[in-house]
C-alpha cells in the first residue's frame, strides 16, 4: 500500500510539474515493498507505462518477487508435510 501511495504522488507531481520521486528511489521500494504493489500501481494510475527504461527493468522486478513470494509459499507449505 506504501508503494502504491507513492506511485500515486508521483503521479500526481508529475501533473502539477512539481517535484518528483527519483526513479532510483521508486526501484529501491520495490525491492524493498515488493514489486506487486508497484506493478499494479503503475497501471492503475497510468504512470511510467510509456517509458521503456523503466518498465522493462521494473517488470524484471516484478517478476523477480512473484518468484520468491511463490518459493516462500512453496516453502511454508512443503515443510510441515517433510516434518512428519
Amino acid at each position: 500500500m506504501i508503494y502504491m501511495y507513492r506511485f500515486m504522488v508521483d503521479k500526481r507531481r508529475a501533473q502539477d510539474s512539481a517535484w518528483r520521486i527519483p526513479e532510483k528511489e521508486l526501484f529501491l521500494y520495490g525491492i524493498l515493498c515488493g514489486g506487486i504493489g508497484g506493478f499494479s500501481a503503475m497501471w492503475i494510475f497510468h504512470h511510467k507505462t510509456s517509458k521503456r527504461s523503466f518498465c522493462v527493468p521494473y517488470t524484471v522486478l516484478f517478476v523477480l518477487n512473484v518468484i520468491v513470494v511463490l518459493a516462500l509459499i512453496v516453502a511454508l507449505i512443503a515443510v510441515p508435510i517433510v516434518l512428519r
